[in-house]
């Protein structure tokens, strides 16, 4: 689990502001999301990083190393179980693992092969969604 400090939240602002930058702060904090994720993917070696927003039915990815899509639904994700069970995934070989051998991000594009993902809780237990190489 990875405990979301939410004084630094506050400082990037209401995630409202997190959509197509249209000014040059909401154009820093998105890089400074970036960044995070692409440190992430870079830590791990591997070729996508994201930060990912609950949003009930999809999410919505404020930090992204490797894709452009802002978007995906929830139920198409390795980051679901990992919101749904609460706790670190690793998934070495998608491919081999039943609960995720057939799902869209698998078996077409990106066509993903192995997933590490954290939920990302704020210090009073809100689930804020994730951080996934």
């Amino acid at each position: 689990m990875v405990r979301m400090d939410l004084e630094r939240i506050a400082r990037l602002g209401p995630v409202e502001t997190l959509e197509p930058a249209r000014t040059h702060a909401t154009a820093a904090r998105l890089d400074t999301l970036d960044a995070l994720a692409r440190s992430a993917a870079m830590a791990l070696h591997t070729s996508i990083g994201l930060i990912c927003l609950n949003e009930g039915e999809t999410l919505r990815l404020v930090g992204r190393h490797g894709t452009d899509l802002p978007r995906v639904r929830r139920e198409n994700t390795f980051c679901d179980r990992t919101l749904r069970e609460l706790q670190p995934l690793v998934v070495s070989n998608a491919r081999l693992d039943p609960r995720f051998q057939f799902r869209p991000f698998v078996t077409g594009q990106p066509g993903l092969l192995a997933y590490a993902g954290a939920p990302l809780i704020s210090d009073t237990g809100e689930v804020m969604g994730t951080i996934c190489v």
